[in-house]
């Protein structure tokens, strides 16, 4: 069961997968990290946030005109057995933010951790819009509907 914050469904265990900051709410895309496959000690979400953004822009009138990369994301990952929140600089620092996350994945006080990465840098030109941006289509046929 993978679960929402635009579909109602209150998480009863821990989950991980993506998620955004939207007016001052959680939007993710989440699911039981036993369910995910496990590489190297992490077990993540299959998912990203450039597909996933349409469905979010659908849901939220606000952030239509902005691209997925304009908004407050990240990720929460399981590893090792440890949840990791991964955020953007400038949310590691907000704790109201990272108590919304862990409430909202349903996270462990005690096994959690949370943890800047820098490809999660809010208004930052993100890899697939740096690419689509260029004259060039380095995978060759470009799906313009998918980004």
């Amino acid at each position: 069961m993978t679960y929402t914050s635009w579909n109602d469904k209150t998480v009863t265990t821990p989950v991980a997968g993506i998620w955004w900051y939207v007016d001052g709410s959680i939007v993710y895309l989440a699911d039981d990290p036993k369910l995910m496959e496990a590489i190297e000690g992490i077990r993540d979400m299959n998912i990203d946030h450039v597909r996933m953004w349409p469905v979010v822009k659908a849901y939220y009138p606000n952030v239509r005109e902005l691209q997925y990369d304009e908004v407050p994301r990240g990720r929460v990952i399981l590893r090792r057995g440890k949840f990791i929140i991964l955020a953007g600089p400038d949310q590691v620092t907000d704790e109201s933010l990272i108590t919304k996350l862990t409430e909202a994945f349903n996270l462990p006080d005690d096994n959690v951790t949370v943890e800047m990465d820098e490809h999660y840098v809010t208004g930052r030109p993100g890899l697939y819009r740096a690419l689509l941006d260029d004259d060039d289509d380095p995978w060759g046929e470009r799906d313009e509907d998918a980004y």
